[in-house]
């Protein structure tokens, strides 16, 4: 369920030339935050010489085999209506014909639907699981110059009068932030001189439907960043073991 295109007026909004590292480890296009982020204490108890992409992670000094969360390493059922996909997977869904809760930890049971409509693409998780579960985006967006382009935050580091946090990418970036919004909903832009994206979420209301940081994820000398919702605190503890939250991408050229 991973997205390896999205195109506005036959721009791509995705960095095409990570296609490669997409096939082999899953570090472009546009892979999804399921059921864990980042590095999870974790480590399965079981031959993982099968799954190629387990040594090329661990080549580049990743110890976690499914950094981020199996999700993106794995098949998902799907169905198709018209201009929407819903894929599903669980704790026994297989991967190598290892069940995913063996690789993961703990059962779990997650849905995405991407949904695309006249204004843009709509991404929705449905997850719950017997350990706290995470949901998020980690998509690889093109910055087409990294002199000119230029992101919009709206996070609690932001100025206190209450405008967004502007940053460029004349350096690199691996930050995590609190997102903040006046109202229900809040909205981080991506500017670049191709194309303007807004990533929108909602940020009060339930604990169980929020997304309540964005990592900003973009190293030095690459051609891409990644603005990346998540369903919690990432410097917090993770309580959520239900979440139901709606990404919205609207992109403009």
């Amino acid at each position: 369920m991973s997205l390896v295109a999205f195109t506005v007026s036959g721009v791509s909004v995705l960095d095409e030339s990570r296609q490669q590292q997409f096939l082999d480890i899953r570090k472009g296009l546009g892979p999804l935050i399921v059921p864990h982020f980042g590095a999870g204490p974790f480590r399965p108890d079981v031959d993982l010489a099968s799954i190629p992409h387990v040594a090329r992670l661990k080549a580049l000094g990743v110890e976690d085999p499914f950094q981020h969360g199996v999700g993106r390493y794995s098949a998902w059922a799907f169905e198709v209506d018209g201009e929407t996909v819903r894929g599903t997977i669980n704790g026994s869904t297989r991967l190598a014909g290892i069940p995913l809760a063996d690789l993961e930890g703990f059962g779990f049971e997650a849905a995405v639907t991407y949904e695309l409509d006249a204004g843009g693409l709509q991404i929705t998780f449905e997850l719950v699981g017997e350990k706290p579960v995470a949901g998020g985006i980690h998509f690889y967006y093109d910055l087409v110059n990294r002199q000119t382009a230029h992101a919009e935050l709206s996070v609690e580091e932001a100025p206190a009068d209450g405008q967004a946090l502007h940053l460029d990418f004349r350096r690199a970036h691996s930050t995590g932030y609190h997102a903040r919004g006046t109202q229900d909903r809040c909205t981080h832009r991506l500017t670049t001189d191709r194309y303007t994206l807004d990533t929108t979420v909602r940020v009060r209301g339930p604990a169980s439907q929020t997304f309540d940081s964005v990592i900003l994820f973009s190293p030095e000398g690459q051609q891409f960043a990644c603005i990346e919702p998540l369903s919690y605190r990432h410097d917090g503890q993770n309580d959520k073991r239900a979440f139901q939250g709606t990404i919205r991408l609207t992109p403009r050229v």
